[in-house]
């Protein structure tokens, strides 16, 4: 087993120029992954690549896996209207990966996926959902890694899509205001001057 651990470190910390690179640019460390965490999420992996125009998935239709865009662009659109496009280094299937792992809540997709028809085509990390949310349940490590990684994805896709305004993140990752005695008013103080005259003996006596 401790052998088995070296080795797995080892390999995080001589990944490939491929991986370095996915793990760097793709913000996987930024977000929190340790290079273990990203190890063994990558491993897990395949490449795919799709021609422009290919769908991904349709709306109301269950995603069979979740995507990781390493090269090209996807279009997001609700009925036959555009929304949003999608670039390098962002994530698809989150939603669905999520409800199924956390809620046990099986959702279709909420909008038409596809490569983009102007790009050359588009290339991803794809994980299978059959396989991958096994693994997520057993290592939980790699889980909360990967879930803080997609919840930011995906506040930043509903901001990009105007869903949600900053200032409601703003106002949820504000922190609670500090508790600092509060300064008597002119009338407090007042009221407290004329109760201590009314009162000089119990003063006195202590």
């Amino acid at each position: 087993m401790v052998s088995k651990l070296y080795l797995e470190r080892r390999r995080a910390n001589q990944m490939d120029d491929t991986m370095e690179t996915i793990y760097q640019d793709g913000q996987f460390e930024r977000r929190g992954f340790s290079r273990v965490e990203f190890l063994r999420l990558y491993e897990r992996a395949h490449v795919v690549k799709l021609p422009p125009g290919h769908v991904l998935v349709r709306q109301g239709q269950r995603k069979d896996g979740l995507y990781f865009l390493l090269d090209g662009q996807v279009k997001i659109s609700r009925s036959n209207i555009t929304v949003a496009r999608l670039g390098k280094y962002k994530f698809v299937g989150e939603i669905s990966l999520l409800g199924r792992i956390e809620h046990d809540i099986e959702t279709g997709a909420s909008a038409d996926v596809a490569v983009a028809s102007s790009s050359r085509g588009a290339t991803f990390l794809k994980w299978d959902m059959e396989t991958l949310i096994p693994f997520l349940n057993e290592d939980r490590q790699v889980f909360n890694a990967l879930a803080r990684y997609l919840n930011y994805d995906l506040t930043a896709k509903l901001l990009r899509e105007g869903v949600i305004q900053r200032a409601d993140t703003a106002q949820i990752n504000r922190p609670a205001p500090s508790k600092t005695p509060e300064t008597p008013t002119a009338k407090q103080k007042t009221i407290i001057n004329d109760n201590q005259n009314k009162n000089p003996d119990k003063e006195n006596k202590q």
